[in-house]
């Protein structure tokens, strides 16, 4: 399951944070941290019979209103932020008003766990649903429309010391934003609609004809050193503005490029979209449902599975799936109270066609997160920290 060549390649192990909404009234959230064993001989022994290391939370929130549903989560250097959620479910009180948790910002330092989570500065605008992304060192939140109090949606950037204001922009947009895809000084946003944000004018560029707009990958990672963009189709990889029918796609990686049009360009033209290796057949598969899945757990999409793809600086990828860990042979729950994560590190190595990539497996390893209760989690949130050679700062997706 694992390479001791991947150790070579780091100069500090990844750490995996995870958040997990349980989505029961016993517990709201739970926080985990994950660090691969260092020594690659000690992994067969950490293992129960099932080939999982269990995981036990750094960080647990008992109130189901500490946080909104599916609040959104990002971070920056050390500190993990979550930010906004959704108004409109049955669990929130029905006193909940747009001026309460929306404008709430939580943060979680993770080279001072033992401060737990506080609370910041609030948003100026309440966040539903909400995108949040991070350009020129700062985070932008977007929320989507809030239809249960008929407001339009509310994009700031925001800066917990200093909130330097932007153009005022208020967006009567689509009910979920989830991903957006940041190539050069502009930010590409899509839900219902495919917006475009412009980081050199701070203003909302306009909206592509539909028939180029929808060759673009909207909530793919784009990789500076490729020029590339990278993204994860399947059951169980469908965020909100990303791939609307990704259950009906295969479990793989693609990637889009290398781009041949200047990603510097911060002018209002369609270039990009018309991009050649953009165009219907010119995808390159990195990565299938062979190289991702070799645990039977997460094959199946009546298992519930959770899949999110992170890029760690250079060449290097993480790759993270969970699932409830279900009989195979009769569907129903075996562990109720469970729930496994894989994890899985490539590397972005020449193909045989050499104008080709593709991703070669480093290492590979499994834990299970085990509670008091029974629960169901379909909305994860994960963060990836680590260091590799091509880049020599702390990555964080």
């Amino acid at each position: 399951m694992c390479s001791s060549s991947w150790f070579d390649l780091m100069e500090r192990p990844p750490t995996i944070w995870l958040s997990v909404e349980h989505g029961c009234p016993e517990m709201s959230r739970s926080l985990y941290i994950i660090q691969p064993p260092i020594d690659l001989s000690d992994y067969d022994q950490m293992i129960d019979s099932q080939g999982f290391i269990p995981l036990s939370p750094v960080l647990t929130l008992p109130d189901k209103n500490t946080f909104m549903k599916h609040s959104a989560l990002l971070n920056l250097g050390s500190k993990i932020y979550f930010f906004g959620g959704v108004h409109n479910h049955p669990c929130l009180p029905s006193s909940t008003r747009p001026s309460h948790l929306s404008y709430q910002v939580q943060v979680f330092d993770t080279d001072h766990p033992d401060q737990g989570i506080r609370i910041l500065s609030p948003m100026n605008g309440p966040k539903d649903s909400p995108c949040v992304f991070v350009a020129d060192g700062m985070i932008y939140a977007l929320g989507a429309a809030l239809r249960t109090f008929n407001r339009p949606g509310f994009f700031e950037r925001y800066d917990p010391s200093s909130d330097p204001p932007l153009h005022p922009s208020e967006w009567v947009g689509a009910k979920f934003m989830d991903r957006a895809t940041v190539v050069g000084r502009r930010v590409y946003i899509s839900s219902f609609y495919h917006i475009i944000f412009n980081l050199d004018t701070h203003k909302w560029d306009p909206l592509p004809p539909q028939e180029l707009a929808l060759r673009f990958p909207y909530g793919s990672i784009f990789v500076n050193d490729s020029v590339s963009l990278y993204y994860l189709q399947g059951p169980g990889s469908c965020k909100p503005g990303v791939f609307i029918d990704s259950f009906r796609d295969p479990v793989q990686v693609v990637k889009r490029g290398p781009l041949t049009t200047s990603t510097k360009l911060a002018g209002v033209d369609n270039t990009l979209f018309m991009n050649p290796c953009l165009a219907p057949g010119k995808e390159q598969l990195m990565a299938d449902a062979n190289d991702l899945d070799d645990n039977a757990f997460f094959t199946n999409s009546a298992y519930y599975p959770w899949r999110d793809l992170f890029h760690m600086g250079g060449r290097f990828f993480c790759y993270v799936v969970t699932s409830p860990l279900f009989d195979h042979d009769n569907y129903a729950i075996r562990q109720p109270n469970s729930r496994g994560v894989w994890i899985k590190f490539f590397e972005e190595v020449p193909h045989t066609d050499h104008n080709k990539t593709k991703f070669r497996s480093l290492a590979s390893f499994g834990y299970k997160i085990d509670s008091d209760f029974s629960h169901m989690s379909s909305f994860i949130r994960c963060s990836v920290f680590g260091t590799v050679p091509d880049c020599k700062s702390v990555i964080t997706y």
